[in-house]
């Protein structure tokens, strides 16, 4: 018996079409190992208390006088930034071409992956001006800060001395005693300068393999290295188109997170609520919007440090 060919199984078949992929040459494994986490209720501000001053137990000789040790704490505030988008789609295209795919939602789900883009964005680079959130640079505090170089005034091209003075001064407490960072953060292009780094003096370098994004992962001092899209155009005194590095402490009590506003709890793990907006009548358009409130929330200035005037221009690209 004679079988019908894959062509006309084909012509008679109504395959489900693939919507997209997403493209772009966006690389940004970062974002998929910040910690996200919902603070309901709080008016679209968090309010942390950082210790000002800590007690000070101290040794003491039998029938001797106890120090006094109060804790003194400041209040710190960190308000949260909206950031979102609306589209529109003709009803007649939402309602005649939902059979394989339902219109409305590839685009809801490419609104989304844009959301979440432009969210490491502002993790990485946000000056923490509204609308901007407190990105990495504005997070750090002037302590917690070393230039490239042994701080080279006009920025300089890092050394392996200077990635490891970035690493020790990461001293978050975890609530009693902390262990340091748990990861380092760059550009591309510092992966690529510091794999050369350690090649060029003479050190083994070691990736591990990440469950969480699949494929294996720079180390440094044992410490992951992760990408994002941080800014290449930094300045220090005449030094130009310069970079940061980061050390991050992001697990634990005391680890730096991304808060967001659960908004009635509607909202997703990245903290983006999705909402569809009414037709209305003599209008042939339908449309949908996501939302998110966000924040970047560092329990203890010790949780983050960065290592500025990173001059890179050695490396190709």
């Amino acid at each position: 018996m004679t079988l019908p060919t894959s062509t006309s199984i084909q012509n008679l078949s109504r395959p489900k079409l693939i919507p997209g992929s997403f493209p772009g040459g966006y690389l940004g494994p970062l974002i998929r190992k910040m910690r996200f986490e919902a603070y309901a209720g709080t008016g679209q501000q968090i309010i942390l208390n950082r210790t000002n001053t800590a007690p000070t137990p101290a040794p003491y000789s039998a029938g001797g006088t106890l120090t006094a040790a109060p804790l003194e704490t400041t209040k710190t505030t960190l308000t949260m930034q909206r950031m979102g988008a609306q589209l529109e789609i003709d009803i007649a295209d939402a309602l005649t071409s939902t059979d394989a795919n339902d219109q409305l939602a590839t685009q809801i789900q490419a609104l989304k992956v844009a959301q979440i883009r432009k969210l490491l964005d502002q993790i990485c680079t946000g000056d923490g001006s509204a609308p901007n959130i407190n990105g990495f640079a504005a997070a750090t505090d002037a302590s917690f800060t070393i230039g490239a170089g042994n701080g080279n005034a006009n920025g300089a091209a890092p050394t392996v001395e200077d990635v490891a003075r970035l690493v020790g001064l990461v001293t978050a407490s975890d609530g009693f005693a902390g262990a340091g960072p748990d990861c380092l953060a760059g550009t591309e292009k510092a992966r690529r300068f510091l794999f050369q780094l350690l090649r060029a003096s003479n050190q083994t370098v070691i990736f591990r393999w990440d469950a969480d994004l699949g494929v294996p992962v720079m180390l440094f001092m044992g410490l992951p290295f992760y990408i994002g899209p941080f800014a290449t155009n930094e300045t220090k005194g005449t030094g130009t188109l310069l970079t940061s590095i980061y050390a991050l402490k992001m697990n634990g009590p005391t680890g730096l997170h991304v808060g967001y506003a659960p908004m009635n709890g509607s909202t997703d793990l990245w903290g983006i609520l999705t909402y569809l907006i009414a037709d209305q009548l003599g209008i042939g358009k339908r449309g949908a919007g996501v939302l998110g409130l966000y924040q970047m929330v560092y329990p203890e200035l010790a949780s983050i440090a960065r290592l500025n005037g990173c001059d890179l221009s050695s490396q190709i690209g």
